[in-house]
């Protein structure tokens, strides 16, 4: 697929050799013994209990290096006052593109997914991110090169079709932000995934789904390109892309989320230039 944003990190494309191809490298390392934890967050009636994802050997290295900037040997069942801000603070700066030390960035966010499964609230009264109408790809990591980047193209998920019928959810807010056993689906929404790019503004069209209020999957299967007022349409056969996000840092401005296809992803919630 020759799109001028199919290199786009997030949506799991990546470039070789002048040819563009579906990123499909998963890890298979073990489990570190930074992910060993036990998770405080009951599970629904036919949900097992919920557990982190395997980190890859570099993303251990991320996040020993934060837990060693912290004087922590290992992941606590909350964190002080003190290095909550500064947690919060580090990724606060990713959002803005200031946090220079990537891999400080990416062991920060992988803190917080840590302690997200350990059932701990980073943000008090977090809102949903099924409530968001836009977001945008700030930062991603990934098997490419080089890993960790903040993404160079503006792109941007429109959600506003994402859930049909909104006025039908109604979840506790408390629970829901950090339930990720809930076995509840909502209906099937659509998804425009947009980039743009010089004059050329990339669609990319499918449909998605809210697995859960912090699982979110969508299917590619079609790609619009608009150029010049004219529009070009067309089916990705075989290269149609499937993800899914899963939420476990969620703000008012902001949230970090794991993609299946591989890394993580910090996103900015509704930018301004998300809304046109």
């Amino acid at each position: 697929m020759n799109s001028p944003a199919a290199g786009v990190r997030s949506l799991g494309f990546t470039k070789t050799q002048g040819s563009v191809c579906r990123s499909v490298h998963r890890t298979s390392c073990r489990r570190s013994p930074l992910c060993r934890i036990t998770s405080k967050t009951q599970p629904g009636p036919t949900a097992p209990a919920p557990t982190p994802p395997e980190l890859s050997k570099d993303e251990q290295r991320s996040l020993q290096a934060v837990l060693s900037s912290y004087s922590l040997t290992n992941i606590p069942e909350q964190l002080p006052a003190d290095l909550r801000e500064r947690l919060l603070s580090t990724i606060k700066a990713g959002l803005r593109k200031e946090a220079r030390d990537l891999q400080e960035l990416e062991g920060c966010m992988l803190l917080a997914e840590q302690l997200h499964y350990a059932g701990s609230q980073l943000v008090p009264n977090a809102p949903l991110p099924t409530g968001v109408d836009s977001w945008q790809p700030i930062f991603a990591s990934s098997g490419g090169f080089p890993r960790l980047l903040y993404i160079p193209v503006p792109e941007y998920f429109d959600m506003h079709k994402s859930l049909p019928d909104a006025t039908a959810i109604s979840y506790d807010a408390d629970s829901a932000s950090i339930d990720v056993s809930s076995s509840r689906a909502f209906a099937d929404g659509s998804l425009n995934i947009i980039t743009e790019l010089g004059p050329i503004t990339t669609h990319f069209l499918g449909s998605c789904s809210w697995l859960s209020p912090s699982e979110f999957k969508y299917d590619i299967d079609t790609v619009r390109l608009d150029v010049g007022g004219k529009s070009f349409k067309f089916g990705l056969g075989p290269l149609k892309l499937r993800n899914v996000l899963t939420f476990f840092l969620v703000g008012r401005t902001l949230a970090c989320a794991r993609s299946q296809l591989g890394g993580t992803m910090l996103l900015a919630a509704s930018p301004e230039a998300g809304r046109k």
